[in-house]
């Protein structure tokens, strides 16, 4: 067989403990991405090599040479000859051939600009003409300096010929940017097609057309790396129904516009809207009657997280005057730049005021804090000046109601602020680690058990380092700056002998706050209840074949249906030897054990079991990589673009979220798609037309005038 086929070789390759023959085919090792696009389950085992001591293993060999599989590779090969040889029976290269050289540089240039435009998400097709043609002068520059080798020359006058003018227009800026768009969309069904399992994460988001957006991301593993997740972006759409029925269409048509493979979906991470999580007619339910199988359902732990300053407001009725109260600093300074430069006088360092967002919390109201604590002192300064100074009533006595919020009540104010910094630096880091790329569910165990053990630590006390641990040096620096300070202590003192002012004992008030999140921590993120986590975690730590198939069956049974236990059960008793070679990690973190033992046992098991295993994996406990795929839409999509169709928006972020650097990216396939899409008239252009472009008005103009 080596001797008839060439295209053989035999190789030594360690099997187990010993050294034996392989033989492996080398054309289907070279163009093995090609040939396992046509292969059952995308895996081709000759490409790596198989053992030859058996009758049944030549058989395979022989098989191999005759199958689809080779014939592709073998296609691969040729078709890579030919270009080499720049023969015209390639395809691209007849193509090509038809057409002038200078056409078709000047299309790689153009291909190349639009897909480095898309990376960077700030150029546009309207100005593309006069980029390609300053590039143009600069060459023409630098020819002319080499050429006289003097810098002081007389430069000529830049006419560029009709020839560098022809396809220089937004119109074929925007065609070739839609045909590299749709090549991006192929490599996703591509790439796909080699995916174990598939799991969506989905969000909606109003742009600044006011068009109800939906986004959706597909998170995979493959079988070449099954414990690498990755992720890709499939569409931003607007659909033409509203609720759960518009989430479902903007789904299904992404889904079916880059291939995705249905059968490999097994997991849905979504917030918890009404139109996603109902029961009756959700988005999760309408996804899995049209799929025709169950799924994993996932309510986003971040989104959830954010919900916890709502509640806490809901809870503490003081909370709400709090941040008021909090908000009110920054907005009475921010909303009056007078008042702003006047403040920054008496406070040198003074740091930026951000807005206030009711989304992330945490994150934003964390740093509302940090600026008002840094700031304050200097505010008390302005305060205590600008209660002195000539003006009018109404703002004199808003400078001394804020004054007065800040002094009273022994600093309750101030020990508030103090005390939800440290607050919300706990959750805020909660938040930050929940939206990690490679988090799995039991991760979220750890991450929820290391912020409660730091709020219980505040019951008990400051946090070591906080805020609160600093409150006195903050009361210290407000003291040299309040007015009569003094006096208002002893007038509160008599006040306080005298009547009842309805003010809580701070002391109550901040095990009730802390509480509040303790609680919320353990009612919402409390996914220990959750069935399909309870079996989760018994079936990853299940002793005995016996036990793991129990526990598991539920799984498959939910993700797989019913049929698939036999096969399931099987894969389990053939693959426990190796199973039970894998060691538990020695620690009482159950989701860290669970992470260590998932990620261990995939690479170990085949069929069903390691099916179920990466279904697991690839479910997301959020959706924050949606979030991100926002931020890109409404970097893109700015003030100055709102006219974009949904087409050229998808082509920029198919590039900017899945593609590869302009330095490894190759334009001839769409180059040849761009020649070979429709017939191409090759007139030149008029120039007296062309003249009137504004781009070409703009770059030949002789004045500066407005």
């Amino acid at each position: 067989m080596l001797q008839n086929y060439g295209f053989l070789r035999k190789t030594i390759q360690l099997d187990g403990k010993r050294n034996r023959p392989f033989i492996c085919c080398s054309i289907c090792r070279e163009f093995k991405t090609e040939a396992a696009k046509v292969s059952k389950g995308g895996t081709v085992p000759l490409a790596e090599g198989i053992r030859v001591d058996g009758e049944q293993k030549l058989k395979r060999i022989v098989d191999h040479i005759e199958s689809s599989v080779h014939s592709v590779a073998a296609e691969a090969q040729k078709s890579t000859e030919l270009w080499k040889q720049q023969s015209e029976k390639h395809p691209w290269v007849n193509t090509l051939k038809k057409h002038r050289a200078g056409v078709v540089n000047d299309l790689i240039s153009l291909c190349l600009d639009v897909y480095n435009d898309s990376l960077l998400e700030t150029p546009t097709a309207r100005s593309w003409p006069a980029r390609s043609l300053a590039t143009i002068r600069a060459k023409s520059i630098q020819t002319q300096l080499n050429d006289a080798n003097d810098w002081d020359i007389q430069l000529d006058d830049f006419q560029p010929t009709t020839s560098s003018l022809h396809y220089r227009d937004p119109v074929v800026y925007a065609e070739m940017l839609h045909i590299v768009g749709e090549l991006e969309m192929k490599k996703i069904g591509e790439t796909l097609k080699s995916a174990i399992c598939v799991s969506l994460q989905i969000d909606g988001s109003v742009d600044r057309q006011n068009k109800d957006m939906k986004y959706i991301v597909a998170r995979y593993v493959t079988k070449e790396n099954p414990t690498v997740v990755e992720n890709l972006f499939i569409g931003a759409r607007q659909p033409e129904k509203t609720g759960a029925e518009g989430l479902l269409e903007a789904t299904v048509t992404s889904c079916e516009a880059t291939n995705v493979p249905t059968d490999a979906l097994v997991g849905v991470t979504t917030d918890g809207e009404a139109a996603n999580t109902g029961s009756g007619g959700g988005l999760w339910k309408l996804l899995e009657d049209h799929l025709g199988h169950k799924l994993m359902t996932v309510w986003c732990f971040c989104h959830r997280s954010d919900l916890a300053m709502e509640s806490a407001l809901a809870t503490v009725p003081e909370m709400k005057l709090w941040l008021s109260n909090t908000t009110a600093v920054a907005k009475y300074f921010r909303t009056s730049p007078s008042k702003l430069k006047e403040m920054q006088k008496f406070c040198p360092e003074y740091r930026s005021f951000p807005g206030y967002f009711e989304v992330r919390f945490a994150e934003h109201v964390n740093n509302l804090i940090t600026a008002v604590l840094h700031n304050l002192p200097g505010c008390f300064k302005y305060w205590r000046h600008f209660s002195k100074t000539p003006s009018s009533l109404i703002d004199k006595n808003v400078a001394v109601g804020m004054l007065n919020t800040w002094s009273k009540s022994e600093f309750q104010q101030l020990l508030h602020t103090c005390l939800m910094a440290d607050v919300l630096l706990i959750m805020k880091d909660l938040q930050k680690n929940l939206q990690k790329g490679r988090l799995i569910l039991p991760d979220v165990l750890t991450l929820k058990q290391n912020a409660l053990r730091k709020l219980k630590l505040m019951l008990q006390g400051p946090y070591p380092g906080g805020q609160e641990e600093k409150f006195p040096l903050h009361q210290k620096n407000l003291q040299e700056n309040t007015h009569n300070e003094e006096n208002d202590r002893k007038r509160r003192k008599v006040s306080h002998s005298l009547v009842t002012t309805g003010t809580r004992s701070w002391t109550a008030l901040r095990v009730e706050i802390i509480s509040a999140f303790i609680n919320f921590l353990d009612i919402r993120l409390n996914i220990e209840e959750n069935e399909l986590i309870k079996r989760f975690s018994t079936f990853l730590m299940a002793k005995t074949t016996a036990e793991m198939i129990q526990e598991g069956r539920f799984l498959v049974e939910t993700i797989f249906g019913e049929e698939k236990v036999s096969d399931f059960s099987s894969n389990v008793c053939d693959c426990w030897p190796a199973i039970q070679e894998i060691r538990d990690l020695d620690t009482s973190d159950e989701g860290a054990k669970m992470s260590h033992k998932l990620l261990r046992l995939i690479p170990v098991t085949c069929g069903f079991l390691q099916k179920l295993l990466c279904a697991l994996l690839v479910t997301s406990p959020h959706s924050m990589i949606v979030e991100k795929v926002i931020s890109h839409y409404n970097q893109i999509k700015s003030n100055h673009r709102l006219s974009t169709s949904d087409e050229t928006m998808n082509s920029r972020m198919f590039v900017a979220l899945n593609g590869v650097g302009t330095a490894l990216y190759d334009p001839r396939p769409a180059v040849w798609e761009f020649l070979r899409k429709k017939e191409r008239r090759y007139r030149e252009p008029d120039l007296t037309l062309y003249s009137d472009r504004d781009f070409v008005r703009k770059f030949f103009r002789k004045d500066g005038s407005l």
